[in-house]
């Protein structure tokens, strides 16, 4: 692989010489014989060499750079391989950075020896004259070409110890004689590393990476370099410090390869890339030993099981999952070894067949590092189980004479692996009788004798251990006594079946008569009878489909020596009806409630039938009781009465209870109804909703609750306890009181900062469409001003003859009924209002008067008199005479004569009438003035 190319950019090719108007010398082609420099592409390149200036030259270069400062410079990579050292401006982004082949890093170690390697070189006449540099597209990166004039090496040496070599190539019949064009001083060569592969164990999770740059740059220069390090790839996690700087930290790495790209911006604009692989390895673990456990370390089973199943399973080691299991043979009985079995390298062995003996096994646990652990497993197997037999003879048996023979039974006798062998012996007893079968389970004896036997039973199983039992016979000598018998009691009954017992017995018997038989006869019984017998040759008799009347039933019982007695029992059936008994009433106990509860129950389930059962229940509230309250359910024909909607007083309910045939008893209970306690109906209010029984909700309830208790100054609603629950107006009515203990809450109280929230109060509830209608008091405590009484239901005061309410009291203010006003009063109060009215108006119009008159006078004393109207054509004189002035009192006729004329309606019209008589005589006023008059 080439160290250096040349890539050629996107738009223009790096190094351009145009080829003369002559031969070409060289041009840069790529050619599938002989490339002259060829470079793989890679994601960033480490040093680039460009030249603008080289455009301009006709020559051909040829770079050689010593092999061992490369390697030195970018030395091989463990984790992943060196790069291609390339050389060539880059453009566009930093490309990614693959990893090195091992081929790569082989040829890379086997050039190092090498003292310099050529990079460029021209080739011959022969080959191809066209040759590509760069990376494996079509497009040329570079074409070099040197004039024909001759051919000129220029070396260049380089801080790394590499030169540069610049040679001119005659072309092919040129002049040597030729000048030598001017050499241009080549670009600035570098290699920017970011250093050598590094590898670090947890815990430690920080590596600092530094940036190489050979040659080192001028002091001046070392600020132009941008640096920006990132990760291409690796697991998660991880950050870069500084990544924009010559030296980096990465820290909080994790276990996993990293694969860093660093890229390098020069102050020429050039653009250097590497790479470099950072591998984090796992916290070196210290090995442990694994457990060998196994499920159970001691086995004892008991033949015939000879399996056992051993479990190692649960061994275990804290690092290695991966773990062997060998099961050794220790100890081992003759018979199946363990080498016999398939699966003694799993961690479950199973043993089956095994003999009777103790076995021993070792399991050896080992993990892939080679440690084990042990542990020991003791098996023992029992031999077979075998119980000894257990012997039964039977129970003892009691004969009597003439009866001469026995059965004995010996098959009550068990073993758990099987009796072999029966034995009976004879151990006690008068001689003479006879036995057979006294090898099998049964023994049967004959012709036995009056006394006593004792038989023995001997019982042997497969194992050869017995068991004995012993059995004993009484034969009784012959009793020529009949026995004794009892039918029974007679007895009378309305049932139409009955079961009858009898009793026989012998003297010399405790057990009764074990050799008599036995009959029932029916010797008597009423006309037309269809009773049925069954059971008449036990000692018990059923009789059913029985008839009124008399019935009569003998029992017999003879002994096996022909000797019989007899009994007789009478049965007397009735009819029910003759015998029923009535009933027994009873209602139960008084009850006593305190208002405001109105509920209450009397309980009649007390009520009995000695005879019979009661069919009929019936409540009855007498006349003396009073009328509200309602029975619930229809359970006035029931065994509890119900009642509700009680009011104060005292109601009586009698209890008839009847029976099947018509007979019956009563009983009287009583229900008091106290009226509240004075305490609780002054705590007692009352929140009718806007909202049907049927539709109110406990959700709802609850909102309205919350909303009260806040309302009065509660965050919790179980300060506001629910009285109870009314529907009977179709509306709901909450009772309610307030539950505080430091802070007395009366129904008024409550009830006025309730109405004061009330708006609020239906703003809280209307998520729930719940309105509050009404909130008061649940008893009525309006004392009405003593003067009426409260009517319970609507809260209003009903007055007493000659009184009546204060309308402004009950719709103003607190709005509260009442009876404040005597109606005497109020007549009076109205006949006063209507007087003083008069007199007020009858003030009014005096003083209106007054004040007319005091304004005739003010105009009047405005003016000092009236001249005398006088005829135009007459001497004569005519006067009006002037009126006094009117008095303080203004009375106008109270005239002085001292004060100034005022003319009243009177004088008006006197004077009018004397001027109009000096007009008619041909007067007329004086000065060509009207006469002025005021009323």
């Amino acid at each position: 692989t080439p160290i250096v190319t040349a890539e050629q950019t996107s738009a223009t090719p790096i190094v351009t010489a145009e080829q003369t108007s002559a031969t070409p010398i060289v041009t840069a082609e790529q050619t599938s014989a002989t490339p002259i420099v060829t470079a793989e592409q890679t994601s960033g390149p480490l040093a680039e060499a460009t030249s603008a200036e080289a455009q301009s030259t006709p020559i051909a270069t040829t770079l050689s750079v010593s092999q061992s400062t490369v390697s030195s410079m970018s030395p091989s990579k463990s984790a992943v391989p060196s790069q291609a050292v390339t050389s060539h401006p880059v453009t566009g982004p930093a490309q990614e950075n693959p990893t090195r082949s091992p081929d790569q890093q082989q040829q890379k170690s086997s050039n190092s020896s090498d003292a310099s390697k050529t990079i460029a070189t021209v080739p011959s006449e022969s080959e191809a004259s066209t040759t590509t540099v760069g990376p494996t597209s079509t497009q040329p990166l570079s074409t070099v070409g040197v004039s024909s004039s001759s051919a000129t090496t220029v070396s260049v040496t380089t801080t790394l110890n590499a030169s540069l070599h610049v040679t001119t190539v005659p072309a092919a019949g040129a002049t040597t004689g030729a000048a030598l064009p001017t050499v241009p001083q080549p670009a600035v060569i570098r290699v920017i590393t970011a250093g050598k592969d590094r590898v670090i164990t947890l815990p430690e999770n920080t590596v600092t990476v530094f940036t190489t740059i050979i040659p080192h740059p001028q002091s001046e220069d070392e600020n132009k370099f941008e640096y920006e390090w990132m990760f291409v790839s690796g697991p998660n996690g991880g950050q870069i410090d500084n990544p924009h700087s010559s030296s980096a930290v990465l820290s909080e790495l994790v276990v996993g390869v990293y694969q860093v790209h660093l890229k390098v911006k020069g102050p020429d604009s050039r653009v250097y890339q590497d790479g470099i692989n950072i591998t984090v390895l796992p916290v070196p673990r210290v090995n442990v030993p694994p457990k060998a456990i196994v499920n159970h370390p001691s086995f004892t089973v008991q033949y015939p099981e000879s399996s056992v199943v051993l479990d190692a399973s649960q061994s275990h080691d804290e690092y290695d999952t991966t773990l062997t299991y060998r099961w050794i043979e220790v100890s081992w009985p003759i018979g199946r070894h363990l080498k016999d079995y398939d699966d003694t390298d799993r961690s479950v062995l199973k043993l089956h067949d095994l003999k009777v003996g103790d076995y021993e096994l070792k399991l050896i646990v080992s993990d892939s590092d080679g440690a084990e652990d042990s542990a020991l497993v003791n098996i023992t197997v029992l031999p077979e189980r075998d119980d000894p037999p257990v012997a039964h003879a039977g129970e003892p048996q009691v004969i009597q004479l003439p009866a001469s023979s026995v059965w004995l039974n010996g098959n009550g006798s068990s073993d758990d692996k099987g009796i072999v062998s029966y034995i009976w012996k004879k151990l006690k007893g008068p001689a003479g009788n006879d036995q057979s079968g006294s090898s099998t389970p049964y023994l049967h004896l004959t012709n036995l004798v009056a006394g006593d036997y004792v038989f023995e039973l001997t019982v042997t199983d497969k194992s050869d251990q017995k068991a004995v039992k012993t059995v004993s016979v009484l034969v009784k000598p012959a009793n020529d006594k009949p026995p004794h018998v009892d039918a029974g009691n007679d007895m009378s009954s309305v049932a139409r079946s009955i079961d009858l017992v009898a009793r026989a017995w012998m003297e010399e018997e405790e057990n009764g008569c074990l050799e008599c038989t036995y009959r029932w006869v029916k010797s008597s019984a009423p006309v037309n009878d269809k009773s049925r017998l069954f059971g008449n040759t036990t000692l018990t008799l059923h009789v059913d489909q029985m008839i009124a009347g008399q019935y009569v039933f003998t029992f017999t019982a003879a002994s096996s020596q022909g000797k019989s007695a007899s009994s007789s029992v009478t049965l007397t059936i009735q009819n029910a009806a003759d015998v029923d008994k009535p009933p027994t009433a009873n209602a139960g106990s008084d009850v006593t409630i305190r208002l405001p509860n109105h509920m209450a129950m009397l309980d009649g389930s007390q009520s009995t039938d000695s005879d019979d059962e009661i069919s009929r229940w019936r409540w009855t509230r007498l006349t003396t009781s009073p009328a509200v309250g309602d029975i619930a359910n229809g359970s006035d024909h029931a065994s509890a009465l119900k009642l509700s909607n009680l009011v104060e007083g005292t109601y009586t309910f009698m209890l008839k209870v009847s029976d099947t045939f018509g007979k019956a008893s009563t009983d009287l209970a009583m229900v008091h109804v106290l009226p509240a306690a004075e305490s609780l109906r002054e705590s007692l209010f009352e929140i009718e909703i806007k909202e049907s029984a049927s539709e109110f909700t406990e959700n709802e309830k609850n909102i309205l609750l919350n909303s009260v208790a806040n309302a009065l100054g509660y965050a919790a609603s179980s300060a506001v306890d629910v009285y109870a629950i009314d529907s009977r107006l179709g509306r709901v009515t909450i009772v309610l009181r307030v539950m505080d203990a430091k802070e007395d809450w009366s129904a008024l109280a409550a009830v006025k900062q309730l109405r004061k929230s009330q708006q609020m109060l239906n703003l809280d509830v209307k998520e729930s469409s719940v309105t509050v209608e009404r909130i008061n008091t649940y008893y009525c405590l309006n004392n009405c001003s003593y003067h009426g009484e409260c009517e319970p239901l609507s809260k209003q005061c009903i007055c007493d003859t000659l009184w009546m309410q204060n309308p402004f009291r009950a719709h103003f203010g607190q709005k509260v009924s009442n009876c404040d006003w005597n109606l005497l009063y109020v007549a009076m109060v109205n006949m006063a209002m209507l007087a003083a009215t008069v007199g007020l108006c009858y003030c009014c119009f005096r003083i209106y008067g007054r004040c007319t008159v005091n304004r005739i006078k003010l105009r009047a004393r405005g003016q000092k008199g009236y001249a005398v109207l006088k005829k135009a054509n007459s001497d004569e004189d005519t006067s009006i005479p002037m009126l006094p002035k009117v008095s303080g009192r203004g009375d106008i006729n109270d005239i002085s004569d001292s004060e100034d004329l005022l003319f009243d309606t009177s004088s008006m019209m006197k004077a009018n009438s004397r001027l109009k008589t000096s007009a008619s005589n041909g007067h007329h006023p004086a000065n060509g003035k009207a006469l002025r008059s005021s009323t």
